[in-house]
């Protein structure tokens, strides 16, 4: 939150408040679900790097 004086100068800011536009809080998740969603995400980055090679080795040949 923003305080401005009479002349329209800033005097304060509260970075207490939360984002009113804010989509959502971060949910906690136990550890051990966090890495298994870690790893799934890594393998499905590694799937599509491969697949980004393999189309780049077909386009080289």
């Amino acid at each position: 939150m923003l305080k401005y004086d009479e002349t329209g100068n800033l005097v304060s800011v509260n970075l207490d408040i939360k984002n009113p536009n804010c989509k959502q809080d971060f949910e906690h998740l136990p550890p051990e679900q966090l890495a298994d969603d870690i790893l799934k995400k890594e393998q499905r980055i590694a799937e599509i790097v491969m697949e980004i090679k393999h189309a780049l080795e077909g386009r080289l040949r």
